[in-house]
């Protein structure tokens, strides 16, 4: 297979490190070598080719971190962990209120990652092991790259409420047509983002709730305050569609 549906993949390190592998590298891996990430590309006929025949996962995991359209969830199967989050799109010329959808499938020593399109929290997560300041452990993994999904959230909202602020600041004239249509755009703007956070923040909570083998007191401490901002940023959003 080629690389192009590997997006990426580490063998962590249990120092905050990481080896890049390749479609080889994952080939030979076993649980003893440690901690492997693999985060693919769904759109890829090699990833799902690796998804259907090689990496050893039931059918009905492979088709649910394959599917079309995904909520946030959070689920236990067979012998690991579905956990369906969104994140901030911030791809060129996207809106960053289509939010885009990352599954993970979690096991004790293996967590595999698929992707619709590219992810800003990845990116930040792929950084920080490069720079050995990146998770150990398979729950300091899915504890990071969930508070890398919230953490993006805030700009985003934060800049929501600056455009309120500006608008209100302008003259409310009855016959201000673009004025009145740029409101139409912020209240749309917000709903699109307030849908998923209800059930992202469910899925937290969830996740906090299985009893695993991977995750310990500080991951699931660290998980609850990402479920709690979540919480506070509909907050946010609930006001910031009243004052529009």
């Amino acid at each position: 297979m080629n690389e192009s549906g590997l997006v990426a993949s580490f063998r962590l390190d249990g120092e905050g490190g990481g080896l890049a592998m390749d479609w080889a590298d994952i080939e030979r891996w076993t649980p003893a070598d440690g901690v492997l990430w693999v985060h693919l590309n769904r759109a890829s006929d090699d990833a799902q080719q690796w998804l259907h025949e090689r990496s050893g996962l039931s059918e009905v995991v492979v088709e649910a971190l394959l599917a079309e359209n995904t909520r946030p969830r959070c689920v236990q199967m067979d012998d690991g962990v579905m956990l369906f989050l969104r994140g901030i799109n911030h791809n060129p010329g996207a809106d960053p209120e289509d939010m885009v959808s990352i599954r993970m499938w979690i096991q004790r020593e293996r967590v595999i990652t698929v992707r619709m399109r590219r992810l800003m929290s990845v990116d930040d997560l792929r950084q920080a092991l490069d720079e050995r300041n990146g998770p150990r452990t398979v729950g300091e993994l899915v504890a990071q790259l969930s508070g890398n999904l919230v953490a993006r959230m805030a700009a985003v909202i934060v800049h929501i409420d600056d455009e309120i602020d500006g608008m209100q600041e302008l003259v409310l004239d009855a016959g201000d047509v673009q004025l009145r249509n740029d409101l139409r755009d912020v209240r749309r703007r917000i709903i699109a983002l307030r849908r998923y956070l209800a059930p992202q923040r469910d899925a937290l909570n969830r996740l906090t709730q299985i009893k695993t083998n991977w995750l310990d007191e500080l991951d699931v401490m660290h998980l609850r305050e990402e479920a709690d901002r979540v919480t506070r940023y509909a907050e946010d959003l609930d006001a910031a569609r009243e004052r529009a």
